[in-house]
C-alpha cells in the first residue's frame, strides 16, 4: 500500500501513526481533514481542533489556512469512512484511529485530489450553522471531513484564482521588441553562427568543458603574471625609497602624525639602510639590528641595521602605546631613547607627516 502513496502521504502516515507513541493527543482534540469549495487541488493534512472551542472559533482558525473571512463561510462536517466506529482511539487495546485509516484510503483511491473526494461523498453529517455552539456539540471524531464553502462571490479563490495558473496574465514579448534588445541569446548565436556555419550549442558547451579542463595551465601562467607584477611593485618602492628626496620633508626632532591612523608622536631619527644590507621584508616592522654605535644628531641621517629593507626609514616614537617595540634592538642597543614599551615604531617616509600642528591629544580637554 505504502508504494502507491505519495512522500507526503507516508510521511503523513509515519508522523502521525499512534502506534509510534509519536504524538499525545488530548481527549478534547479530535483531527479533521480539510477541503474548500474553491480550493479543488489544494491538500489539507489533518489539522488539530479542539472540541471546546466554539465554531466561529474554528472558522478563525480556518481563515489562515485557506483564507477565506470567517463572515463568509459555511462549514459542513461529513463522515466519509465506511467504519462508523469512530472511538477506537480511545480504547487502549486498540492504537489504529480506524476512522482516521479510512479517510486517509479513500483520499488515496480519489487519486490524492480532494474535488473527486467531494464528488462522490453523499455522507454529509450536519452543517455547522451555529458560531456560538461549541465544536463538540457536533461530535466530530477523527478522520471525519470539514468542508468550507465560500460564500463570497468575489473571493480570491473564487473561479479558482489560486489554483489555476492559466488566469495570470504572462508577459509576453513580441520579436520586433526582442531584436530592439541588446546582448540576447538570439544576437550572440546569430554571431556565433557568422563565424561558424556549422554552430551549434553542444559545441559550444563543449568548447567551455575543454577550456575548463584546461584552467589550470592558464591559472599557472596567471600566477606568473601576478608575481611579476608584485615583484615589480616591490623595485618600484624600493627605488622610490632609496633617493634622498622621500625624507626632505622630514625633520628629527619635530611633531608628526603618520598615517594610516593619525597616530602622533615625535621623530626621533631618520635612518637609511644601504642597498648592500637589504635582507627583509618592506613593512613597519620592529627593529632588529646587530650591535651598532647610532648617532642620533638632529640633522644626521643614521646607518641602520641591515635587518630592514634597503631605503630610508623615520623611527617615531608615538604619544600612545600604539607603536610596535621600544626603541631598542634585540641585542638592547637603543634607537629610540627614553621610549616606553608599544611607543616606538620604524616607519617608511611617505607615511610620515611633520608639523607644530600636531600635538599631543589631551582627552580631556573641552572642545
Amino acid at each position: 500500500m505504502l508504494s502507491n502513496m505519495s512522500s507526503l502521504e507516508q510521511l503523513r502516515l509515519y508522523v502521525t501513526d499512534e502506534s509510534s507513541n509519536s504524538q499525545n493527543q488530548s481527549e478534547h482534540t479530535c483531527r479533521l481533514f480539510v477541503t474548500h469549495s474553491n480550493l479543488h487541488e489544494m491538500q489539507f493534512l489533518e489539522i488539530r481542533f479542539d472540541l471546546r472551542w466554539t465554531i466561529g472559533t474554528v472558522k478563525e482558525k480556518l481563515m489562515t489556512h485557506c483564507g477565506t473571512n470567517a463572515s463568509a463561510m459555511r462549514l459542513q462536517l461529513f463522515d466519509d469512512s465506511t467504519n462508523n466506529n469512530y472511538n477506537t482511539r480511545f480504547n487502549s487495546d486498540n492504537s489504529v484511529d480506524d476512522g482516521r485509516r479510512s479517510q486517509q484510503q479513500q483520499f488515496q483511491n480519489s487519486g490524492g485530489n480532494f474535488k473527486s473526494q467531494q464528488e462522490h461523498s453523499n455522507n454529509r453529517t450536519t452543517e455547522l450553522s451555529n458560531d456560538e455552539a461549541k465544536l463538540g456539540y457536533y461530535s466530530p471524531s477523527d478522520g471525519m471531513r470539514l468542508h468550507v464553502i465560500d460564500t463570497d462571490p468575489t473571493s480570491l479563490s473564487a473561479n479558482g484564482w489560486l489554483e489555476d495558473l492559466s488566469k495570470v496574465e504572462k508577459y509576453v514579448m513580441s520579436d520586433e521588441a526582442y531584436e530592439k534588445r541588446e546582448g540576447t541569446y538570439r544576437q550572440w548565436a546569430r554571431k556565433k553562427r557568422e563565424e561558424d556555419p556549422t554552430w551549434t550549442l553542444q559545441k559550444e558547451q563543449q568548447k567551455l568543458r575543454n577550456q575548463r579542463k584546461n584552467g589550470n595551465n592558464n591559472n599557472n601562467s596567471n600566477e606568473y603574471d601576478i608575481d611579476d607584477a608584485i615583484a615589480a611593485a616591490k623595485e618600484k618602492m624600493l627605488t622610490t625609497y632609496a633617493s634622498f628626496e622621500c625624507v626632505r620633508h622630514v625633520v628629527s626632532g619635530s611633531r608628526c602624525e603618520v598615517n594610516p591612523g593619525g597616530k602622533r608622536g615625535v621623530v626621533c631619527f631618520v635612518g637609511k639602510v644601504k642597498d648592500t644590507a637589504q635582507t627583509g621584508e618592506g613593512e613597519e616592522e620592529e627593529g632588529k639590528a646587530e650591535e651598532v654605535e647610532v648617532d642620533l644628531g638632529k640633522d644626521d641621517v643614521v646607518d641602520m641595521p641591515p635587518s630592514l629593507p634597503c631605503g630610508y626609514w623615520v623611527g617615531v616614537k608615538f604619544d600612545e602605546p600604539v607603536g610596535k617595540n621600544d626603541g631598542k634592538t634585540p641585542c638592547g642597543k637603543i634607537l629610540i631613547p627614553e621610549c616606553p614599551p608599544m611607543h616606538g615604531s620604524f616607519c617608511r617616509p611617505d607615511r610620515v607627516i611633520c608639523g607644530d600642528e600636531f600635538t599631543e591629544i589631551d582627552e580631556f580637554a573641552s572642545s
